[in-house]
């Protein structure tokens, strides 16, 4: 194989990878912000691939300045496409996102593409054999500082999507982010270079294509493997604050200018442009160690350690505890949520809880993260119970200790597989209610003083949220419990009612029992009675459920009468009953239920009133309002009563009582949508006013 083919070997090849991986993630869906990104900059990546390989093998003038500005369409398409990608990746609100920069990213466009119409580049005249270098001019230089900015940017935004990241979403981003900002420092570095030089090398190094085809396998990688493109990150605005960018570039330039300048000065200057690789592999190098989650915990642990009285800050820790653990109001949320912080506060890939199970005498596993060979149970009796008991604070177990030996042998395989692990117990009212276990942490460090006085503190803070949930658990049940009571003393009080009717008719049975009038009306009541009683029980099952209400078009006056239809035979109130219908339209509601509204009243009322008082029942429309009213000539209620007793369940002033009938007439108001009024006035009387809405309320 010749020289030239050696050469362009691997230009050819990275053109191939980058049209391959360009076609590829546009297939999995243009539609989405990122796919439809990351494309046109690989399409872009394959113009700069193909315009450098046939700048190889040109000779012609204006086949060089052609080709060139290939590659510089391709720097266009890369900085556009790369910057939507980079704005978008991973972000949970990605269509916001390009909502709100999408103005951005089309002047980027409208200013860069313009560049394409002036000549960027100084006149190539060939002598003999062809230049070196391709000068760059005062137009050009221009349009690679804008270049060098938006790749500038384009780091920063996927700099603040890792950042963003935790858990297994950073690993599944990880590898893209690698990879792609592998590519854009790789850009940064050869415009970097343009700059500083102004002018191209005709004769790039196979170090560029070489980068580029790792970064690729990189980027293929990420693809096939994790998903890259279907995993939702979303980045606060803070995480720009802390960015390193910004410094790391600058930072990057400076040493590639100065190393430069110094090599120019002192050196010989054909191996300048061999130096800044060497500085590029170096801060990749950096890069790949930064990202390490064990070495960052380590910088952090010396800092803490060295430079502050606490090396943990229990402030911050407090605040993640109760945002991330104290917001919980069940076991299986709280629990996750807690062993999942503990881990990452103490910087550990394994922990779990074990809770105290009363009936059985025993710890089970109630949740864990990592700790894929943890015991479901720990026996009462265990070594590793006694051993926590007896401690009774947090302590660290490994192979050293008298008493690993004893311990292991009830679970050889979980301690063989974790044979440095942390334990805390988790006390209340003196009472051990639980165990909270840690494995050895990512930095292999050992858990020091520090580590343990915090998981102390942790642990008696989960067993004050411990105790919170399980209240609200037993209130939960208390709230059934009288639920469950609440209803039943509904029925039975409607029960009561249909028994004191039937009770009420046959006291009447001796006076009135050879009227036929009297007759008719008793049969007409005791199947009335029977029909609502059945009616009950079929509401049973419902009503356990929530009050439903069965909606149909009712004229009121029509339900007030044949209401009192069924309780005139019964209550012997001909005579007593003085009815004032208004003119009212018909109106959505329930008959049974506004049934029932109205038999309770009707029935305070008579029970209220003296031998020889009236009950007057009117009703009304007005303001898109339907009314009724149950007015006695009782003995009234005191204002007191009224604000502090009446509509509540077993309050009441007749020793008789139960109280429930006013409260279910006031729910049953309510899921109408409309309200129960009363007025009353002691040794005169009291009004009961219904309000309904004529239009059903949703």
């Amino acid at each position: 194989m010749d020289i030239v083919s050696l050469q362009t070997l691997p230009q050819i090849i990275s053109t191939l990878f980058s049209f391959f991986l360009a076609v590829f993630v546009g297939l999995k869906g243009l539609r989405r912000p990122q796919n439809f990104g990351f494309s046109i900059g690989m399409f872009g990546l394959v113009l700069q691939e193909a315009g450098g390989l046939m700048l190889r093998l040109t000779t012609v003038p204006v086949g060089i300045l052609f080709w060139e500005k290939t590659a510089v369409l391709g720097d266009i398409l890369l900085g556009g496409g790369w910057l939507l990608f980079a704005k978008t990746f991973a972000r949970a609100d990605d269509t916001a996102r390009l909502h709100k920069d999408r103005l951005w990213i089309g002047l980027y466009f409208l200013v860069v593409l313009p560049f394409l119409a002036f000549p960027l580049f100084g006149e190539v005249s060939i002598t003999g054999a062809k230049p070196a270098h391709l000068v760059v001019n005062l137009t050009g230089i221009v349009f690679y500082m804008l270049y060098l900015l938006v790749l500038v940017i384009i780091l920063m935004n996927l700099e603040q999507t890792f950042r963003a990241s935790s858990g297994g979403t950073r690993y599944q981003i990880k590898y893209m982010i690698v990879g792609a900002g592998a590519i854009v420092a790789l850009k940064i570095y050869s415009t970097g270079q343009v700059l500083l030089f102004t002018s191209i090398a005709m004769d790039a190094a196979l170090v560029y294509p070489i980068v580029l085809i790792l970064c690729y396998c990189v980027l293929l990688f990420a693809i096939v493997r994790h998903r890259l493109l279907n995993v939702e990150v979303f980045v606060s605005r803070y995480v720009l604050y802390k960015s390193v960018t910004l410094i790391a570039v600058g930072a990057y330039l400076t040493v590639v200018g100065l190393t430069v300048v110094g090599v120019q000065r002192f050196g010989n200057a054909s191996y300048v442009r061999l130096i800044p690789i060497g500085v590029f592999a170096a801060l990749l190098g950096m890069v790949i160690l930064l990202l390490s989650e064990g070495l960052k915990l380590k910088m952090q642990n010396f800092i803490n350690t060295h430079f502050y009285k606490n090396k943990h800050d229990y402030r911050n820790k407090w605040q993640e505890f109760t945002s991330t653990v104290g917001t919980k109001l069940a076991l299986p949320e709280l629990l996750p949520s807690l062993v999942g912080w503990v881990a990452e506060s103490i910087g550990t890939n394994d922990s779990a809880i074990w809770l105290f199970d009363k009936e059985r005498d025993r710890y089970y596993l109630a949740s864990r993260r990592g700790f894929a060979t943890a015991p479901s149970i720990w026996s009462d009796d265990s070594p590793l119970i006694r051993a926590i008991r007896r401690k009774n604070t947090s302590f660290e177990l490994t192979e050293k200790n008298v008493l690993f030996d004893e311990i292991a042998a009830a679970a050889p395989s979980f301690f063989a597989a974790n044979p440095v692990t942390a334990w805390i117990p988790i006390d209340s009212n003196e009472q051990m209610i639980g165990v909270l276990g840690l494995g050895r942490k990512i930095t292999n460090e050992r858990y020091d003083f520090h580590d343990l006085e915090l998981l102390r503190t942790i642990a008696d803070q989960a067993s004050g949220q411990i105790d919170r949930v399980r209240l609200i658990e037993e209130l939960g049940v208390v709230r059934e419990l009288k639920a469950i009571h609440t209803l039943s003393s509904f029925f039975l009080h409607d029960l009561k009612n249909y028994t004191s009717t039937l009770s009420l008719l046959a006291q009447n049975v001796e006076k009135h029992g050879a009227n036929p009038d009297f007759q008719k009306d008793a049969f007409a009541t005791i199947k009335s009675t029977v029909d609502k009683m059945n009616q009950l029980i079929k509401h049973i099952t419902v009503v356990a459920k929530g009050l439903v209400l069965v909606r149909t078009e009712l004229d009121l006056n029509e339900l007030v009468d044949a209401t009192l239809s069924g309780l005139d035979g019964a209550l012997g109130l001909k005579g007593r009953i003085c009815s004032i219908f208004g003119d009212l339209p018909t109106f959505s509601g329930d008959s049974e239920q506004l049934a029932n509204v109205l038999r309770n009243l009707i029935i305070n009322a008579c029970n209220a009133s003296q031998a020889e008082g009236n009950v007057t029942i009117e009703t009304r429309s007005e303001n898109n309002q339907i009314y009724f009213s149950v007015s006695d000539e009782g003995c009234g209620m005191s204002e007191e009563f009224i604000s502090t007793k009446l509509f509540k369940p077993l309050r009441t002033t007749r020793a008789a009582g139960w109280g429930i009938g006013l409260f279910q007439c006031q729910q049953i108001i309510k899921a109408h949508g409309g309200k129960i009024k009363v007025e009353s006035k002691e040794g005169v009387g009291s009004t009961f006013t219904v309000e309904l809405p004529l239009g059903e309320k949703s």
